[in-house]
């Protein structure tokens, strides 16, 4: 567990008995270890939330998610669980919950504390928002500057109880309302730029977009102060007027004529930062000439290059944040969520499901250290993703020694039942290309099934793209009652294939729930028989 939890870096795992109700592991052994979540001292935390909505699922892949509150057992800091159910059998004999880590999520939205590195300079930030209003990660002024973030919050009168909170926890999640501009705007589902007061009460550049979670959105918001921002126009300003002062004294003692010709420069400069300051990023002015005018037009150039520069980072880094956090879909389902759709579930009236399953790998697995069962996994099933994705598979799962996927959703493919077929073949090939290598005897039985299918996200923070029906039942019970090294399909998949592979009878077996049924040994596409 501890290998687990280092290698997704969660905070601490727990394993919690269904009937007791009691928290029977845990990595770090908090005061929370060993206590009752119905009747123990935590039975109001949300631990104890998370336990219980997962504590009625039906569904072994279901996932339940409590959002960030004070956390006694880790020194009342905000803490934020995940919670599934383990069954044995079709019996739920326990929870398993993850504490999630808070660094983790701030990673991400500080990039590691390298702002300037990443074109936000001395005073830019990306930070996330709650429906509450309130931070889900931490400001990077409390992160660079806790005396000068805090003597800006008592300056906006807010309450030194949240302060002295802040301090104790080092952080300002749960704590730091943003009931800005941006944050409303996000938060009803809107994208968007524009000059705002930020939580400090300090001008900024405000670059807003909504996050959604299932039926919940996060704002994610990227600022800079405006001060930073358009310092170089602000310089700008000066420099024509005094500039300007200079040319007027000039003029007295020219004719009309020359004035003309000097003023219009001048004047081109000043209409183009007028029109910089109210958001023009478009401009590029012709230099005309190589006096101090003309230098001073290739200033200005430079500048509005750079502050293009700079609000295009702000926006890619929108873009980079809003990729972490959707990049566990496959694509198409991505879009829709991030485009509004709050639930997904779509039915697919023919697709082909493939279940693997690694033959004593439990056995051959005890005894041996962690790391090398994890990497030996890693390898075998990344040459089956890779094997997977060149033929537009969609993988959707692997569960221990197991491995599922898709073919046919979320894009159809009407010849879905032969790529999956090749796919079954391939999956052979590189279990045996593995052996050769490693030295090893690994064994594999595979299944394949093939019909209707209704596929959607679950979770509302935790989001997970499933399969369920009939057609995945099938594929697992063809796997399961498979022989192996062998690929055992139903008599719908004969069918599908429709005479394109060689096959061998294997006659009529026994199947869970289906009564007796005809299935066949895949054996290889029938342009490769001599």
């Amino acid at each position: 567990m501890e290998s687990y939890r280092k290698k997704f870096e969660f905070y601490d795992i727990f394993l919690v008995d269904s009937e007791t109700n009691d928290i029977v592991y845990s990595v770090f052994k908090e005061a929370d270890f060993a206590t009752n979540l119905s009747s123990g001292p935590f039975r109001e935390a949300n631990i104890a939330k998370a336990f219980n909505s997962a504590n009625v699922l039906e569904d072994p892949n279901g996932v339940a998610f409590t959002d960030f509150q004070y956390y006694e057992p880790s020194y009342g800091s905000p803490e934020a669980f995940i919670a599934s159910p383990i069954f044995d059998g079709k019996k739920r004999i326990g929870v398993l919950i993850f504490q999630l880590s808070v660094e983790k999520i701030n990673a991400i939205m500080t990039g590691g504390g390298s702002w300037q590195e990443d074109g936000l300079g001395l005073s830019g930030e990306t930070y996330l928002v709650a429906p509450d209003f309130h931070m889900r990660s931490v400001s990077r002024f409390l992160t660079e500057d806790p005396p000068g973030y805090f003597d800006a919050l008592r300056k906006l009168g807010y309450q030194s109880e949240k302060i002295e909170d802040m301090r104790n926890f080092g952080t300002s999640i749960l704590l730091q309302e943003v009931r800005t501009n941006s944050s409303i705007q996000a938060l009803e589902g809107i994208t968007g730029t524009d000059v705002i007061e930020d939580y400090r009460g300090v001008s900024v550049l405000s670059s807003y977009e909504p996050i959604r979670f299932g039926d919940h959105t996060w704002a994610l918001i990227s600022e800079i102060d405006t001060a930073e921002a358009f310092a170089p126009v602000v310089a700008l300003g000066w420099a024509l007027g005094l500039s300007s002062v200079l040319i007027a004294m000039v003029l007295v003692a020219v004719s009309a004529v020359g004035a003309e010709r000097i003023t219009a420069p001048i004047k081109t400069l000043a209409d183009a930062t007028d029109r910089l300051g109210k958001g023009d990023r478009d401009l590029e002015l012709p230099v005309t000439s190589q006096d101090e005018l003309g230098h001073l037009t290739q200033n200005f150039n430079e500048m509005v290059v750079n502050l293009r520069t700079q609000r295009q980072v702000i926006e890619q880094k929108n873009s980079e944040n809003a990729k972490l956090l959707l990049n566990i879909l496959p694509e198409p389902i991505a879009e829709r969520l991030k485009s509004g759709e709050s639930q997904i579930a779509d039915a697919f009236p023919s697709a082909s499901v493939i279940f693997t399953d690694l033959v004593g790998f439990t056995a051959w697995s005890q005894g041996r250290p962690p790391m090398e069962v994890l990497s030996m996994l890693d390898e075998l099933f990344g040459s089956f993703d890779e094997f997977a994705t060149t033929l537009e598979v969609e993988k959707i799962k692997t569960i221990g020694d197991a491995y599922m996927a898709v073919c046919g959703l979320p894009t159809p493919n009407e010849d879905h039942a032969r790529v999956m077929a090749s796919l079954a073949l391939g999956v052979l090939q590189r279990l045996d290309d593995f052996n050769q290598r490693k030295g090893t005897n690994l064994k594999m039985r595979v299944g394949l099934h093939c019909g209707p299918v209704v596929a959607g996200v679950i979770g509302t923070s935790k989001f997970i793209y499933d399969l369920w029906g009939e057609t995945v039942n099938m594929a697992s019970r063809m796997e399961s009652t498979g022989l192996p090294n062998e690929i055992q399909i139903s008599q719908a998949f004969y069918d599908a294939l429709e005479g394109a592979y060689e096959t061998v009878l294997r006659g009529e077996i026994e199947v869970k729930g289906a009564g007796k049924m005809k299935t066949y040994l895949l054996q290889h596409p029938v342009e490769d028989v001599v």
